[in-house]
């Protein structure tokens, strides 16, 4: 019988929970949480993008900026847990 090591719970992160989560911020948009995001980790300061425009395509570096909201809002979910 295979008994798993580690048992954590399992908590889905979907894209409307995201939003919902960072217009709490006041944050319309992902450079907004970006913006937000530097501030709370200063180390992501020199990596904030700047505003495109619609016909150009997003900088690499949001892909830090996605990574790092993803955490903050699953911390925050499961802070709210009981």
């Amino acid at each position: 019988m295979c008994v798993p090591l580690y048992e954590s719970p399992q908590l889905g992160v979907n894209e409307g929970t995201l939003e919902t989560l960072f217009r709490g911020f006041k944050c319309r948009n992902k450079f907004q949480v970006a913006e937000l995001l530097a501030m709370w980790f200063p180390d992501l300061g020199r990596k904030v993008p700047q505003k495109r425009k619609a016909y150009e395509p997003e900088p690499w570096t949001m892909t830090y900026f996605d990574a790092v909201a993803l955490g903050v809002a699953y911390y925050m979910l499961i802070a709210d847990e009981p």
